[in-house]
């Protein structure tokens, strides 16, 4: 065994882990006899002098050693006792013994006398010291400790006892109970930890504030000792509660990982309870969770001064910790939350800790099987490079921040498309929601059959949602938000998307009446709405409000608007049209752009060049909320419709039904063809071609064909 009397510090404090020291000096009384006098005259012949004084006698003694182990010879010395007018004294010893004890003085009389501790415990030594019949009383309690090597695996129950100090000397494997009374110190030699590697195998260190128990390194260094790992135990006796565990750390354990507390490993499931706990001085984490492992109770800690973060531990249980524990001041003061692992028995939440939650790199959480993750107000979520949050089979998403205390999901450098983003890959579950929440560096990936930027929602052939108010969105190193084409915002205000790296939003035509004006998107490297083609308005009337931007309409296809529903443009709006696309009123679809002329409604292209885009078609459709009422339309004209005509403004074709619209008050220029082309089978107001202007079209300015 390593000799700690080489320490002095750590010497004093092992010895005296669990009992005090206590002195009571008592002063018997001591009564002084006055001698009679005679009075007499000043001149009285006899003279008789006064009688000396009685004897004062003070006792006083000495302990050597003063903290003795069972086992030492325990000395007593009265030399410092004394007397005055060089009376004769006489000592009287007392011994009181503790429980079991057979120790005995060698002599009861004697100035020096001395006896063996034989047990540990608390001997109380009195002495009395008399002279001339004057006496003085002292007495003094110490501490015997009991020292005790553990350097074989317990394979049997056993009880470690608080009147002794452990020194563990290997690395011990527990398969039995082990049960630690309070006020219990265990020191560990360099390498050596307590290890339970079967079900069977539990660990009970129930102490109390009073007499908390202790588990350290002989020496005060982190990473001395290995730690307790609980590797394959899932037994419900485990715990630690009113507990100091420090200076550990000091090996990562195979399949698993290091800390002072090492739960589990890969493919075993383990279990400890923590509670009223300290965890500190670890080389690496303060705890360090397994996937398949958790701690089922964890409340009032605290985890400090550790070389790493205070706790290491998979997404699936980090709801675990509790905001009653503190975790700061550790070299790194987040949790390590490991990606990978999917959220996926009950739902869960994470509370707002005094640190943030740092996710691993490389992977995703993913919310899956109807499962539903709440974030407090007030968390922050920092994610390493490639990490994202993924909702998956109905998985939901729930932070609900609060204007005073936001919820943040941010990148560990603040570089846009750090991190993936939230990717609401495949969940219209209805408590999706991201309420006074930041999401921020994000749009890393464009994800498979889907898109990229901060908050991605849906991908291709699956119908997802999310509502999203009162949220800040910036800083994407691609969209703020990409919506798919069967996917949507069911509730969507408030919101500031801002500072990314293209367009702050993209979303099909189907569903971009989502957006609302009490929102704000400018401030982006493309200050528009990216409005994808190739999706049908069919479902519900739709209005597109005046944004603080543009809408940009994706080249190539065209915005329809069929089966009776009407599309609404706001006053104020801007439509601008990338090359070949249009938009289409099929099927008694509807578009009513009822501007006014202080702010009328522009269809434009997204290069000023007769020819850019289409135009507005009105193929099948009577809809009598067809209007352009105060609207410009310019740079059209660059098609010919099948079995129609070409221009600004399309209406009806060959063989179909009838079609008809209402223009007036617009603007019609700049046409590759006409300005207003009308089919012989449709037609438009009978004024068309005199209440509206038509500027610099390359054909006709108004064909109305009979």
């Amino acid at each position: 065994m390593k000799n700690l009397a080489d320490e002095p510090d750590r010497f004093t404090k092992l010895k005296e882990k669990s009992f005090y020291r206590k002195s009571i000096s008592k002063l018997l009384a001591v009564f002084i006899v006055a001698g009679l006098f005679f009075t007499a005259c000043e001149d009285d012949p006899t003279g008789v002098d006064d009688p000396d004084p009685d004897p004062e006698v003070e006792a006083s003694f000495t302990i050597e050693p003063e903290s003795p182990n069972v086992g030492d010879a325990v000395t007593l010395d009265a030399t410092g006792s004394s007397v005055t007018n060089n009376g004769e004294i006489e000592y009287s010893w007392t011994l009181t013994t503790p429980e079991g004890s057979e120790a005995e003085l060698e002599s009861e009389t004697s100035e020096i006398t001395s006896f063996t501790a034989d047990v540990a415990g608390e001997f109380d030594i009195s002495l009395l010291v008399s002279a001339n019949g004057a006496s003085d009383a002292a007495s003094e309690a110490i501490a015997v400790t009991a020292e005790e090597e553990i350097s074989s695996n317990i394979s049997d129950d056993r009880t470690l006892s608080s009147e002794v100090t452990y020194f563990v000397t290997d690395q011990i494997d527990i398969t039995a109970e082990l049960t630690i009374e309070p006020g219990t110190e265990i020191y560990f030699e360099a390498g050596t930890g307590f290890e339970l590697p079967e079900m069977q195998g539990a660990i009970i260190a129930d102490g109390t504030e009073e007499e908390p128990i202790l588990f350290s390194g002989t020496s005060e260094q982190p990473g001395w000792w290995n730690g307790i790992y609980v590797r394959e135990s899932g037994n419900v006796l485990n715990q630690l509660n009113w507990v100091t565990v420090e200076y550990g750390g000091g090996e990562e354990f195979f399949r698993s990982g290091s800390g002072n507390v090492i739960v589990g490993r890969s493919d075993e499931s383990s279990s400890i309870e923590i509670t009223n706990s300290t965890i500190r001085h670890s080389e690496s984490y303060g705890i360090w969770v397994n996937s398949d492992s958790d701690l089922p109770v964890f409340e009032g800690n605290v985890i400090t001064e550790n070389e790493d973060a205070p706790v290491n531990m998979p997404a699936s249980s980090i709801n675990q910790l509790d905001a009653t524990s503190s975790y700061t001041g550790n070299s790194d003061d987040y949790i390590f939350v490991r990606s990978g692992n999917d959220i996926d028995a009950n739902d869960v939440t994470w509370k707002n800790l005094d640190v943030d939650y740092r996710i691993g790199g490389g992977d995703s959480v993913v919310i899956t099987d109807g499962v539903t993750l709440t974030i407090e107000p007030g968390t922050t979520l920092k994610f390493e490079s490639s990490s994202y949050i993924d909702l998956d089979e109905q998985g939901g998403l729930v932070a609900d921040g609060t204007e005073a205390e936001p919820i943040v999901f941010t990148g560990t450098t603040e570089q846009a498309g750090w991190w993936n983003g939230i990717y609401v890959r495949e969940s219209s579950n209805p408590q999706n929601e991201l309420d006074w929440v930041t999401v921020e560096y994000a749009g890393g990936e464009e994800f498979f059959r889907s898109g990229s930027g901060n908050v991605i929602v849906g991908r291709s052939d699956e119908n997802s949602s999310i509502e999203i108010t009162n949220s800040t969105i910036r800083h994407s190193d691609n969209y703020g938000i990409w919506v798919n084409s069967d996917s949507e915002l069911p509730g969507f205000e408030g919101n500031l998307i801002t500072e990314n790296e293209d367009a702050p939003v993209n979303m099909p035509a189907s569903s971009i009446h989502q957006l609302d004006a009490s929102s704000s998107f400018t401030g982006n490297s493309d200050d528009y709405i990216f409005v994808r083609s190739g999706h049908e308005i069919s479902s519900d009337d739709v209005a597109w409000e005046n944004l603080d931007v543009n809408y940009r309409i994706d080249g190539g296809d065209s915005v329809v608007i069929t089966n009776g529903v009407v599309l609404t443009i706001e006053p104020g709006t801007t439509l601008e049209f990338e090359n070949d696309s249009h938009i289409e009123l099929d099927e008694q679809g509807g578009l009513m752009a009822d501007g006014t002329e202080s702010e009328p409604i522009v269809f434009t292209g997204t290069t000023e060049q007769a020819g850019w885009w289409n135009g507005i078609y009105v193929r099948e459709s009577t809809n009598p909320s067809n209007v352009l009422d105060w609207v410009t339309v310019e740079y059209g004209g660059g098609d010919e419709f099948f079995r129609s005509g070409s221009g600004n403004v399309i209406v009806g074709r060959s063989g179909g039904n009838d079609s008809f619209i209402d223009i007036t008050n617009s603007v019609l220029r700049n046409s590759e063809t006409h300005g207003l082309w009308v089919h012989s089978d449709s037609a438009v107001n009978e004024d068309a071609c005199e209440v509206n202007t038509f500027e610099n079209n390359s054909g006709d300015d108004c064909v109305v064909n009979d």
